[in-house]
């Protein structure tokens, strides 16, 4: 279960990040930055953008529904990510409400609050 190990600090990610490390990055970081996203907000599918990232298994559902350190650092990745959020809603204009909108400022797809979403949403959020 290396997600499990990572959220808990015990092993870095494909890139030798430790989660500690991303959650201290800067806004440009994160920004710049795209590979992260898809451990810390894993989903049950692979990532066809970074297959190196962990898949939710039923295993790690359980883990993080019956431990609440694991909980808890899920919340400090929320938390992350809804302050980078919400400083570049403040400074990037909103996309149109279509599906797969490209941010104007970045060229990304607007996928990481869905993403976000049905990871939190699977681990008991």
């Amino acid at each position: 279960m290396s997600l499990v190990k990572f959220y808990l600090g015990k092993e870095p990610d494909h890139k030798r990040r430790w989660i500690d490390q991303i959650w201290e990055w800067d806004h440009d970081q994160l920004e710049q930055t795209h590979d992260y996203i898809q451990w810390l907000f894993p989903l049950k599918e692979k990532s066809g953008f970074n297959p190196t990232a962990p898949a939710l298994t039923d295993e790690v559902i359980l883990a993080f529904k019956s431990r609440d350190e694991l909980k808890n650092r899920l919340l400090r990745s929320l938390d992350v990510m809804l302050a980078f959020s919400a400083l570049r809603a403040s400074r990037v204009p909103r996309p149109s409400r279509s599906s797969g909108q490209t941010n104007m400022r970045t060229g990304r797809k607007s996928g990481s609050g869905s993403r976000i979403t049905i990871t939190c949403a699977s681990l008991g959020y």
